[in-house]
């Protein structure tokens, strides 16, 4: 699991959008939207659970991710409004899944600014994953419980090649 990579996974089906797709730009303020409609993608964050064992620490991670529609109504869209294509948006990231991930699913989405005939929305999409004390996020990884006949846990954690 890697944030780079499920970022370009995300923009890569947004593709399918027809409208540019890029990852968010380092200077965001600076962006202009060059044609009638754009996609911007990037990584908003993480949580944690709570720590899952007295052992190893393993803990539920939750991925999320910020997509920002630009859209202006044009002749040469496939899409007639903003909802058709926050909707396309949905069917084309719902359910999809990174991997080492759970499939994405919706947070929100919701209108961020009308200005000079461009509508801008926002959706957050989240994934979850489990993270293990000492290995790295690229590395696959199994976790094996056991419990003897007295009711003693024990948690390992193994890399997979």
């Amino acid at each position: 699991m890697n944030i780079t990579n499920i970022e370009n996974e995300i923009i890569n089906i947004l593709g399918n959008t027809g409208i540019e797709v890029k990852g968010y730009p380092d200077v965001p303020e600076n962006y202009t939207v060059v044609s009638d409609s754009a996609i911007l993608v990037k990584y908003d964050g993480s949580t944690y659970s709570d720590p899952q064992s007295t052992g190893v620490v393993t803990q539920e991670r939750t991925i999320k991710f910020n997509i920002m529609l630009f859209f202006k109504v044009s002749k040469n869209s496939k899409y007639q409004t903003v909802y058709d294509l926050v909707e396309d948006v949905r069917q084309l990231l719902l359910g999809y899944e990174p991997a080492q991930c759970s499939k994405l699913y919706m947070i929100s989405d919701e209108l961020v600014d009308y200005t000079q005939k461009m509508w801008v929305y926002s959706i957050t999409v989240a994934t979850k994953t489990v993270v293990f004390e000492g290995v790295k996020d690229e590395v696959l990884t199994k976790k094996i419980t056991t419990v003897d006949n007295n009711g003693n846990v024990e948690t390992e954690v193994e890399s997979e090649s």
